[in-house]
């Protein structure tokens, strides 16, 4: 199976053996992210050319932010506290949602939460609310 370096599957990185199992460690439209461990670098493959088993529903998907908003410690837009300012472009993990809440200030269009991992991190952990009109599914 041949391995990449970019998302975009355009830099060839190598070949690997399909017997052997890897863990998806994250899904963008049509390709999965997975990575054999410290220090060996992480990869790319196009999803439809691997097979699956397990729990595949629970693969953290890929987003990007559309426009500047706040990540929330809950999914609550009244009384919940923003953890986070993401400017537009930011990339998001979505981890779970979407989830029925309270919108933020300044939201007009309906939505959802949805628990995101990112590059931030108060109090020692990575993850934030997001309501979905704020990102795009990669």
């Amino acid at each position: 199976m041949d391995v990449y370096e970019d998302r975009e599957l355009t830099q060839y990185y190598d070949t690997i053996s399909s017997k052997y199992s890897h863990r998806i460690l994250l899904q963008y439209k049509n390709v999965y992210y997975s990575k054999n461990g410290m220090p060996a670098p992480g990869f790319y493959v196009d999803a439809s050319q691997i097979n699956t088993s397990g729990d595949c529903e629970s693969i953290p998907k890929a987003g990007t932010t559309i426009a500047d908003t706040w990540l929330w410690l809950k999914p609550d837009g009244q009384s919940g506290e923003q953890v986070a300012l993401l400017v537009a472009g930011s990339q998001i993990y979505i981890q779970e949602g979407p989830v029925e809440g309270i919108k933020p200030p300044g939201a007009s269009e309906t939505g959802s939460w949805y628990l995101v991992m990112g590059r931030w991190q108060k109090d020692g952990t990575p993850f934030g609310w997001i309501w979905s009109t704020y990102f795009r599914f990669e």
